[in-house]
């Protein structure tokens, strides 16, 4: 069992924070909140008081402004004033070489790394990936006006497990969590154990690095290598990480952004991983302050990365989490329950794993013919001839459809072949090697007498990608408040594919299963904004882009499939404290980033469980009336101590944060 983990179910948890002793030069620092742990005595306090231990002396050479709403230094705080009546104080510092973050640092430290040569498998990496268009009928009776679905595909070899994992590219990942205080009642602790089997997955030739944020953002360590040493620091890091203080999306997005942006080596594959499970304290500007960061970094980030995020709970805000993705060519995975996290994470990493080919880009060109037709609709990300497609996988299918629509001919053109569509596809393999691929659609024409047979392929993926464009109707109509149409539209959808003769396959069965699904999710505004839309968004990405998430796993490759069964047994073994879906209970008189306002009692303090810090502003208690909450001015009995339960003598309380500047890595640019 980790020493430096606490488990509710021996302990309660309180969240305290205790600032450092300013330093005794003059230098410009920011004071900020070292993370302690505190046993509270097991027996009435009749002892002298003893000496608080101080962190490291520690100095932040940031210019930024100390933080407003800090309580007065360490010797005048009224909380540590009371503290100091108690015995068997310890505070220990896990992270001290967290920083906070600021535009002006330099964060060149990753941890070096040699990027070992690439390893082909069996074959190039090239004839492991085809290309092909197919379309619903290969044969055409012109008799009368047809039209003609069709597909552009890319293929993935298959290879096993264990030759995918030896000859994998090496990661960098850069882990950005939600440390407010809306990551209480359980969301943190779902947080640290998916982390934690992420951990698992990991070889000495990957890097890891975690930024947490609040009100600001706080980086715990540069990239670390991920040999035996840096996974031992790293779930130390992760073990210390607790929640309080309001939500600066931007904050934590541009500490990532900075560090991709300034390291030394770029491993061969990078992804930011953002958890998250409420809103920005700006709402009405985040998403134009997310984009116009991520814009700023572009030309300054070397290599290639993409931003994945995770929405926990229903309060999140799907729509810059879906943008953030969206704009690094990611995912966004909602996280619904606590049965959705490990699937979540295992098709995450199961794509970072498995990637074979990346950039893809397709081009549609019309050849002349001697059959009148014309390109009716492209069903892509643009909604024209150039697009993109999503990644393509080890042992995993993209596919793209438009739709060709021929005019009746009344000349004999029976025998003749036609070309009417050229595609070309240009992609990068996982070595690196810039690739260019070409295809043709080629058709033969045939008379009424002729049998002609459907493609079942073709067909799953024109009702995947039609069943895909129904739930996007169903969130612009949802979104403009249109429910009673977003319904019916869903509804229609959900009919004709159900009647389809491709109704009974099992992709095609989960996509009907979630049509019906945002019905549900779009009945009413409540409804809609509570989780509603983050649902119907991920899932429509997913059918749309044939990608597995967490509440859509039809579209997994044999990697994410092996990582789902391995991260569910990892989950279950694991005692998550709180369901984060109970309602989080808030203790009036808190205010950002967590600290105490009030005079601390002259008794020892009450525990009260999962209460959130205020961002700002008085709002009433939410405590459940079962806990006993102890006035300011109440006086308190010698009997009145002895009487404390067992069950809260030996109590521990846990700093949340871990916010302590560091001297390493803080120059100036």
């Amino acid at each position: 069992m980790d020493s430096n983990r606490i488990y509710p179910e021996d302990d309660k948890l309180l969240d305290k924070r205790i600032p450092l002793a300013p330093e005794t030069n003059n230098s410009s620092r920011t004071i900020t909140s070292a993370p302690v742990l505190i046993s509270l005595p097991t027996a009435p306090l009749n002892f002298p008081p003893q000496a608080i231990q101080n962190p490291p002396n520690l100095s932040n050479t940031s210019t930024k402004p100390p933080t407003s709403g800090l309580p007065n230094p360490l010797n005048q705080n009224p909380m540590v004033q009371q503290l100091k009546k108690y015995q068997n104080i310890i505070i220990q510092n896990p992270n001290a070489d967290t920083i906070v973050y600021s535009k002006d640092l330099i964060l060149d430290t990753d941890e070096p790394l040699s990027i070992l040569p690439e390893k082909v498998i069996t074959d190039s990496y090239e004839n492991l990936l085809s290309f092909s268009i197919k379309p619903l009928y290969d044969k055409l009776k012109l008799i009368n006006p047809i039209e003609l679905p069709c597909t552009v595909t890319l293929k993935g070899g298959k290879a096993d497990l264990e030759l995918i994992e030896k000859n994998r590219q090496g990661l960098d990942l850069i882990f950005v969590v939600d440390i407010s205080g809306s990551m209480r009642s359980g969301k943190i602790d779902l947080v640290k154990i998916t982390m934690e089997f992420v951990i698992t997955l990991l070889k000495d030739f990957d890097r890891v690095s975690v930024i947490g944020f609040n009100d600001s953002a706080f980086i715990y360590c540069p990239l670390t290598v991920m040999n035996e040493q840096g996974k031992v620091k790293m779930n130390q890091i992760i073990n210390s990480l607790g929640p309080g203080g309001g939500t600066n999306i931007e904050c934590g997005v541009r500490a990532a952004l900075h560090i991709l942006a300034d390291r030394k080596v770029c491993n061969q594959v990078t992804s930011i991983l953002l958890l998250s499970d409420g809103c920005d304290n700006n709402t009405n500007s985040v998403n134009y302050r997310i984009e116009m960061a991520i814009k700023e970094f572009e030309p300054k980030i070397k290599g290639l990365y993409r931003m994945h995020t995770f929405g926990y709970g229903k309060n999140h805000d799907s729509v810059v989490m879906n943008l953030m993705a969206d704009l690094t060519n990611g995912n966004f995975y909602y996280v619904e329950n606590e049965s959705s996290v490990a699937d979540a994470f295992a098709n995450c990493m199961g794509e970072l794993v498995a990637l074979l080919a990346s950039n893809i880009q397709i081009s549609l060109t019309t050849k002349a013919c001697e059959v009148p037709f014309r390109l009716s609709k492209v069903f892509s990300n643009t909604g024209d001839t150039v697009f993109t497609m999503p990644n393509v996988f080890f042992s995993d299918k993209k596919d793209s459809v438009f739709v060709l629509e021929f005019e009746a001919v009344q000349e004999n053109l029976v025998g003749q072949k036609i070309i009417p569509v050229e595609a070309v596809a240009t992609f990068t393999l996982k070595n690196g090697e810039k690739t260019r691929k070409t295809a043709v659609l080629e058709l033969l024409i045939v008379g009424n007498d002729e049998e002609v047979k459907s493609n079942e392929n073709v067909l799953l993926e024109y009702y995947r990608v039609k069943g895909a464009e129904s739930l996007n109707q169903v969130m612009e109509l949802a979104d403009a408040g249109k429910f009673a149409d977003a319904i019916n539209v869903a509804k229609i959808s959900e009919e004709k594919i159900s009647k389809s003769e491709v109704a009974n396959n099992p992709k095609i069965q989960a996509l009907i299963k979630d049509i019906r699904d945002s019905q549900i999710r779009a009945e009413s505004k409540n409804s809609w904004n509570s989780g509603g839309r983050a649902q119907v968004t991920s899932i429509q990405k997913s059918h749309f882009n044939k990608v597995a998430k967490g509440n859509c796993i039809a579209y997994q490759n044999t990697v994410q499939s092996a990582y789902s069964v391995n991260s569910n047994v990892y989950m279950n073994s694991k005692t998550v404290p709180t369901k984060y879906s109970q309602p989080v209970p808030i203790a009036k008189n808190y205010a950002s980033p967590g600290m105490i306002q009030q005079p601390f009692i002259s008794s020892p303090p009450q525990i009260i469980p999962d209460f959130v810090p205020l961002v700002s502003g008085p709002q009433k208690s939410k405590r459940s009336q079962a806990t006993p909450v102890m006035k300011s001015n109440q006086k308190v009995s010698k009997s009145s101590l002895n009487s404390v339960p067992e069950s809260q003598k030996k109590m521990k309380i846990q700093i949340p944060g871990n916010q302590v500047p560091h001297k390493k890595n803080m120059n100036k640019k």
